[in-house]
């Protein structure tokens, strides 16, 4: 028998600086994060001819007009739902992507980009269009793939959530 005391495994930290799979979490979690907040910013976004780009309320209020058809017209949802859902759609991304990136409430955070992601999903499956689908897929799985490993978060704001 060893005298010797050892530090059980469990409480052992494992890596460079954060233990266990924090590092993979902080990078998945700032990749979605931005990915949200790009997703919602770029609905604010209009390039004119000359190339100047613009960002604004009324470029957000000119794409709601372009995306509420399609829900309209395709997804089935009444008028009300489909004006609320495509009014909100760039501030539930943007706000999404900010509580992810920074793990403000990282589980409620990370769920609520999740459902986000699944309402996206939902639009494009009424529309059909198989690639968006699939690159609507990936996100979702990486977004499914945060929830899991959330326990593995060590850098975030309010972490009891």
């Amino acid at each position: 028998m060893s005298n010797e005391t050892s530090t059980p495994s469990s409480t052992r930290p494992e890596g460079f600086l954060l233990p266990d799979l924090s590092w993979a979490m902080i990078l998945l979690r700032v990749w979605i994060g931005l990915r949200l907040m790009a997703a919602g910013i770029v609905k604010f976004k209009n390039i004119t001819a000359d190339g100047t780009i613009t960002y604004s309320f009324d470029n957000y209020k000119e794409w709601i007009g372009y995306a509420y058809e399609p829900f309209m017209k395709y997804g089935g949802l009444p008028d009300g739902m489909a004006r609320l859902y495509t009014g909100s759609l760039g501030f539930l991304l943007i706000g999404t992507g900010v509580m992810i990136f920074f793990g403000i409430t990282n589980r409620i955070g990370l769920l609520a980009g999740t459902l986000v992601m699944l309402s996206l999903s939902f639009g494009l499956f009424t529309l059909d269009d198989s690639q968006e689908i699939g690159f609507i897929a990936f996100q979702f799985g990486l977004c499914i793939a945060a929830l899991a490993l959330a326990r593995h978060n060590r850098l975030m704001l309010f972490g009891k959530f």
